[in-house]
């Protein structure tokens, strides 16, 4: 049905009431709810890379007709050439300008699962970890999970757009 918001929001709802009760399913409810998170992601890509295309598009019709207003309000054939070349050189420097953006965009912009947080489902921003790797805890079982924190870091350095995710 492409409800991504409300898969989202009840797999949220059955992943609490699993971590509630102890039930066995919550690997499983996790792993749905990260694919939630995953698929809502692409459609808000595939969304954005339309929007982009049709705006490049319109922008480059609009001045495209602004062209052809110029050169219709040119007074002589030396008007008309010099407004062409003036509006060419401009349509040429938009074009390459979308082409850059293009380029750098076309890269798949991709959430990798190691840096997922399994219990918020957000970008780890403190991992820790345990010396036992006991699941009951108490706060002083747990360590900075540096490295991690690192590569989460790096990762959001490079990835800025990732913060959306």
């Amino acid at each position: 049905m492409k409800d991504y918001d409300a898969a989202l929001r009840n797999g949220f709802k059955a992943h609490d009431m699993c971590a509630k009760t102890a039930d066995k399913s919550l690997s499983a409810v996790t792993n749905f709810v990260l694919q939630c998170k995953k698929d809502r992601w692409e459609a808000l890509e595939r969304r954005r890379i339309r929007q982009g295309a049709e705006l490049e598009s319109e922008t480059l019709d609009l001045l495209e007709r602004e062209k052809e207003q110029a050169l219709s309000e040119a007074l002589d054939e030396s008007d008309r050439r010099d407004i062409a070349a003036e509006w060419d050189e401009k349509l040429s420097e938009l074009r390459r300008t979308f082409e850059q953006a293009r380029a750098a965009d076309s890269k798949r912009r991709v959430v990798p699962d190691w840096v997922i947080d399994d219990i918020s489902f957000g970008i780890m921003l403190d991992p820790v970890i345990t010396k036992t790797g006991k699941s009951t805890l108490l706060p002083s079982d747990l360590r900075p999970n540096l490295s991690l924190k690192q590569a989460c870091e790096e990762f959001l350095d490079e990835n800025g757009w990732a913060v959306d995710w």
